[in-house]
């Protein structure tokens, strides 16, 4: 304990290693709280500010209790920073090399045998295609772990990725003639050994998965733990979601013909009959997923599956049936994970559209998901990917008996409704879970302002976009840029890109990467940037490029999304407040993490417009607005103009 104290104070290790170090309160306070928390076991659940420094509070703790730890994070990008930044940092500190292994999903990582069968047929010279090839030929003889993010100049959707990567479902194993060379291999023994893994979310919740729908089979993508910390915990209620659920796309039954066809390539006898039934399958793919029901051709749409949908499933999966029994018959190295995938496919299918599954998918898909809990079944469409989808409508009870560690901490800058942990917790059926909290040491009294105008119609006005559009364009020009208009819609996203783009140099969500739209944001200085709810929260941008944060609207989900609704119906059906409940607790902490865009640092300032009036004219507003940093608040279109000028 004495260790982790002398750790933070202004004359400590830290403050000798680290330029700039200024002692905080509020970050020695959780750290010791943690270290308290890990001489025992059980669950705590930490809310530090904004700028308390809580990766090197928990972390510290973390290293002195001498425990096999995990740490999963929200993002990737947070896995490379404490990997890249702050665990050498801390080891600068502590005086002593810290060992820890960094681990991502399977298809982040090179897979030597496709990336081998992907380097036999170059394409042609001259192409954009061959410059690809040879930077991939170039990078996989150099690379000393696979992971792509040391890859440089290949797009995040470039097609040639997944042809040199491999899924959970394409990887052959330990019958891999590349087995013990391969990164994913290395990277896991590795792992084994570490005092410290860095996973992502989504990766820990694999795990869990695999462990729970397979518990017999000892299977697990991470090594046993004592202690878990989840940082940026507020997201774990939609991965837990994902993970939980079931989503087959018609991607993914492409990608198994894509993987079938590379097997039968050198055994002349057999192609034919397997090209056969991969072209039917891949009709009555089309087929099924040209019947479903879409959304305005995006997003998601709960509706009822009718007969022709059902027909339409039940003749792809004889087609699936005949697949794997062809391919359990033929001599083929991969006939068994394929045929495995092939059942899985078509076992999930059936659960998606509710129907019964054959009787061999019953007998031999042991890991396929149930109905013991209640689900919601729904389309999606994200660009060209059409999918069926099922979630689970609540995932407190899953959450709580899949999580096994003896310790888990779940830290966030954003976890309480008000001064309440409660509802955090009843979300992850974290009921019996200690909790702490310790406020932002920023000065939002004098570094920040909340305006919301006094003279806009509520949202559901006729004129409200209009006239908001307008009230935004005012603000851009008062501030100079700098600005981030963070929308809850991609209607209002693109109304208000033209009417800045003439004026401003505006960068708009989707048209690059996140990562350089936030690198090129910083860079301007006077930039604008556009998004809608993935830019609400894990933006950092310090200093005064970010002088001035816009919501257009009380981040409110749409009851018509089928997962919102199914879970309002879900409580109306026990007697409980949906509203109160559930929908105004989430868009709180969502609005929380818009307004903690603004300040970043210690000597940011700015000023934060929300411009839905429902904030101060409706009963529930209170929720809101003691749910964010006390600092100055006016309605005057003239303060709020003043403001602005004074930065």
């Amino acid at each position: 304990m004495t260790q982790v104290a002398e750790l933070f104070t202004a004359e400590g290790p830290l403050a000798r290693t680290l330029a700039g170090f200024e002692s905080r309160s509020e970050q020695s306070a959780v750290a010791a709280r943690i270290a308290e928390h890990l001489r025992g076991c059980g669950h705590l659940v930490v809310e530090a500010g904004t700028g308390t420094g809580k990766t090197l509070a928990y972390l510290g703790p973390l290293l002195a209790a001498g425990k096999k730890a995990v740490i999963s994070t929200g993002t990737k990008a947070l896995q490379d920073q404490l990997a890249d930044k702050d665990l050498p940092l801390l080891a600068k500190a502590l005086g002593r090399p810290i060992d820890f292994q960094v681990m991502k999903g399977r298809s982040n990582y090179l897979c030597m045998l496709r990336a081998e069968e992907y380097m036999r047929t170059p394409p042609l010279p001259g192409t954009p295609q061959r410059m690809v090839f040879e930077r991939l030929q170039s990078w996989a003889a150099a690379t000393t772990d696979g992971d792509r993010v040391t890859l440089s100049g290949l797009a995040d959707d470039a097609a040639e990725w997944p042809l040199v990567s491999s899924t959970s479902d394409q990887c052959r194993g330990r019958t891999c003639a590349h087995y013990e060379r391969c990164h994913v291999t290395q990277m896991r023994r590795r792992a084994q050994a570490a005092e410290l893994v860095i996973v992502n979310h989504h990766l820990y919740f694999a795990d869990l998965t695999l462990r729970a729908r397979m518990p017999d089979a000892q299977l697990t993508l991470l090594p046993e733990h004592d202690v878990v910390v989840f940082d940026e915990a507020h997201e774990l209620d939609d991965v837990a979601a994902q993970h939980f659920g079931v989503h087959v796309s018609e991607r993914r039954v492409h990608e198994l013909l894509l993987d079938v066809g590379r097997a039968v390539r050198g055994e002349p006898g057999i192609v034919a009959r397997f090209s056969r039934i991969a072209a039917e399958i891949e009709l009555r793919s089309r087929e099924l997923f040209d019947a479903l029901p879409y959304e305005d051709g995006r997003g998601r749409l709960a509706r009822g599956y009718g007969a022709e949908v059902m027909e339409r499933r039940e003749r792809l999966d004889t087609l699936l049936a005949a697949l794997e029994n062809e391919l359990i018959a033929s001599a083929l190295d991969d006939r068994g994970p394929l045929a495995r995938r092939a059942m899985t496919i078509a076992g999930e299918l059936a659960f998606c559209v509710g129907d019964v599954a054959r009787a061999s998918l019953v007998a031999e898909n042991d890991d396929a998901p149930s109905d013991t809990t209640p689900f919601v079944r729904y389309t999606e469409m994200n660009g060209r990917t059409r999918a069926l989808v099922a979630r689970p409508i609540d995932v407190a009870d899953l959450f709580a008996s899949h999580l096994k560690a003896p310790t888990a901490i779940f830290v966030s800058a954003t976890l309480r409704v008000g001064d309440s942990f409660d509802h955090y917790k009843e979300r992850l059926g974290l009921t019996d879970a200690a909790e702490f909290a310790v406020g932002s040491p920023f000065d939002y009294g004098n570094n920040a302002a909340l305006y919301i105008p006094n003279d806009l119609p509520e949202p559901d006005a006729p004129d409200f976009v209009e006239r908001a559009t307008a009230r935004i364009t005012e603000l851009v020009n008062a501030a100079g840029g700098g600005t981030f208009v963070l929308c809850t819609s991609h209607r209002m996203l693109q109304i208000v890109r033209s009417r800045l783009a003439s004026h401003h140099q505006v960068l708009v969500q989707g048209d690059a990467p996140k990562a350089e739209l936030i690198e090129r944001f910083r860079s301007d200085g006077n930039a604008v940037l556009l998004g809608t709810m993935t830019f609400w929260s894990g933006v950092d941008v310090a200093g005064r490029a970010l002088r001035s944060v816009i919501i257009d609207k009380l981040p409110f989900a749409s009851p018509s999304d089928p997962l919102v609704a199914a879970r309002v119906a879900h409580m109306k059906s026990r007697g409980e407040d949906a509203f109160r409940g559930y929908q105004l607790p989430q868009a709180a902490l969502l609005l929380r993490q818009g307004f903690g865009r603004l300040i970043r640092r210690g000597d940011d300032r700015g000023m934060v417009t929300i411009l839905d009036r429902r904030i101060t004219q409706k009963s529930y507003g209170r929720v809101f607005l003691r749910s964010l940093p006390a600092c100055p608040r006016f309605g005057d279109w003239e303060l709020a103009e003043e403001f602005l000028a004074r930065l």
